[in-house]
């Protein structure tokens, strides 16, 4: 693979990061920021650009998806906004033409950028976060400093590293997203990459998130599942779990925060306001219920009709729902959920269907943690293109096509 051929890939990766989650694209593009970032990809891309026609099969069938579900709600529903179904569609097709473009790559080059930006934030972590060292900053939120590839928001946050994403929980969102998407590869890592894959690792410690920590816990049980060699299994995976309910058991941050949610949700009714992870589950079922197919679109008066109160005198986000699962239940209904796992699982499958499952659960996770599907990656990864595991051999040669 040529030197150019490889900057661009990584510039394509870093392009679908920058724009999946660093507040400072928000701050610089605003409502554009879609647009801008498939205008840098088509850039980055230049002359040769190549349409992969499993994209375009892929694409189409999401399209009329999301078209015919927003006809039906057009038909149904007082109102439904328009601008947010085209922002979705504009995602979808950034996320999913980068990593389609880059096809079987795109795992590999997804674990090297994230390397470097993982590099990056622990550096910068200890340095500004935890030592207190002053660098110059542009301030895009009264409590956000942006360092561009590295950002630090809110004083609770100081102690956990968010890398160049909104927060902790996010950046651990994506780390743990390049180890599930790399599980069939973390061998060949560790012989050949094993500083980037510890720095990626450490990267996930001190982003200090729960759902970060259970996802990436199940990687790690996944990761010595061996179901040829049952042996392995039985002497190793019951110390994992026995570390791991120790290290549950002994941190505040997951034992204390996952019981005061679960204990706090089982208080609420179905349609009780809470912006909390269970909690948000909760006030969303009373409007999955409602229009469990279909959705009830992106206009607050359809999307929180029975909850008006809470918008009024209200600024900016008022809901500030972290769990995108259940949101997008209620906004798009069953039938996009539902059609999106499916085209997950058959993109992943072709490495078995443990793997796709594996995939599955880590993706299904992450939603529940933050709101994934406002951005262009987890949007994409449908049209992800996992390389093949022919034998043995294979875990210890990436197989390659740039």
């Amino acid at each position: 693979m040529s030197s150019k051929r490889k900057i661009q890939a990584n510039l394509l990766v870093f392009t679908l990061l920058f724009f999946s989650g660093n507040p400072l694209a928000t701050f610089l593009f605003g409502k554009l920021s879609t647009i801008i970032g498939l205008l840098l990809t088509l850039i980055i891309i230049n002359s040769s650009l190549k349409i992969n026609k499993l994209f375009i099969k892929k694409y189409k069938l999401l399209l009329l998806g999301i078209l015919l579900i927003s006809m039906i709600q057009y038909m149904i529903l007082p109102s439904i906004s328009f601008p947010a179904i085209v922002n979705l569609i504009l995602k979808i097709l950034m996320g999913g033409f980068i990593i389609s473009y880059l096809q079987e790559d795109f795992a590999l080059y997804f674990f090297k950028v994230l390397a470097f930006l993982s590099s990056v934030s622990l550096v910068l972590f200890l340095g500004i976060n935890i030592v207190g060292i002053s660098l110059p900053y542009l301030l895009i939120g009264p409590e956000i400093k942006s360092y561009i590839i590295y950002g630090t928001s809110y004083e609770s946050h100081m102690l956990k590293n968010a890398g160049m994403f909104w927060e902790p929980g996010a950046h651990a969102g994506i780390l743990t997203l390049c180890l599930g998407i790399n599980l069939n590869h973390l061998k060949y890592y560790w012989f050949n990459n094993k500083f980037q894959l510890i720095v990626i690792i450490l990267a996930v410690i001190t982003t200090q998130s729960t759902t970060g920590y259970i996802v990436g816990f199940l990687i790690l049980l996944f990761y010595f599942y061996k179901p040829r060699n049952f042996g392995i299994s039985l002497i190793i995976l019951p110390l994992i779990i026995g570390i791991g309910l120790y290290f549950y058991n002994s941190t505040d941050f997951l034992k204390e925060k996952i019981e005061f949610q679960f204990e706090k949700s089982t208080e609420l009714e179905e349609g009780d306001f809470s912006n909390t992870r269970f909690g948000s589950l909760i006030f969303d079922w009373h409007y999955i219920n409602k229009h469990p197919l279909i959705g009830n679109g992106f206009d607050e008066k359809t999307r929180y009709q029975d909850h008006q109160f809470l918008f009024v005198g209200a600024k900016g986000d008022v809901i500030g729902s972290g769990n995108s699962f259940s949101h997008y239940m209620a906004s798009m209904g069953i039938f996009f959920i539902f059609g999106y796992f499916v085209l997950l699982w058959k993109a992943a499958v072709v490495n078995g269907k443990l793997f796709s499952f594996i995939i599955l659960i880590i993706v299904f996770l992450n939603l529940q943690g933050e709101q994934w599907f406002n951005f262009p990656l987890y949007l994409g990864l449908p049209f992800v293109i996992f390389a093949k595991n022919k034998n043995e051999k294979a875990k210890y040669k990436y197989p390659t096509k740039l």
